[in-house]
């Protein structure tokens, strides 16, 4: 599993998506012109403020819905998918944007986009090999049990 490092381009399309203000998923290409994998969410906060935090960590906190043998075989699965990209073991990538709107209630909203580069989520893919951390890549980068990003 690599190391994940910001990626400026990711981020600028994410930041552009949010600004589309329409929580659907979009189709965003990395600098290589590679196919990106997208999380996305919504939240209302009574502050005017992101909690990115707790953005993703919802995003994670799918790992309670996840079925373990599906390490091996991704099973396409609409209640884990956030979960699946995050760990996704050859992604390295990241950029995220978010905007913030007054809503009908007139309460606070966010909404928040992180593209993944390269993209996850491929059914009847591994979403990382079982094994020693750092086994098939020399060693360790910073990051204890995650492999240094090329």
């Amino acid at each position: 599993m690599l190391e994940m490092e910001w990626d400026d381009h990711l981020a600028k399309q994410a930041q552009a998506w949010a600004e589309q203000c329409e929580f659907e998923h979009d189709n965003p290409i990395d600098k290589d012109g590679e196919e990106a994998g997208q999380n996305i969410g919504w939240e209302g906060r009574s502050d005017d403020k992101p909690e990115w935090k707790g953005m993703i960590q919802s995003f994670y906190d799918e790992v309670k819905d996840f079925d373990p043998k599906d390490i091996h075989k991704l099973i396409d699965d609409d209640d884990t998918g956030h979960f699946t990209q995050v760990i996704w073991a050859e992604s390295s990538r990241i950029g995220c944007g978010y905007v913030r709107y007054v809503g009908e209630d007139g309460g606070n909203e966010f909404l928040y986009g992180c593209n993944y580069a390269p993209g996850g989520n491929f059914e009847d893919s591994p979403v990382y090999e079982v094994g020693k951390p750092c086994s098939k890549c020399g060693g360790c980068g910073s990051i204890p049990g995650l492999c240094k990003a090329k």
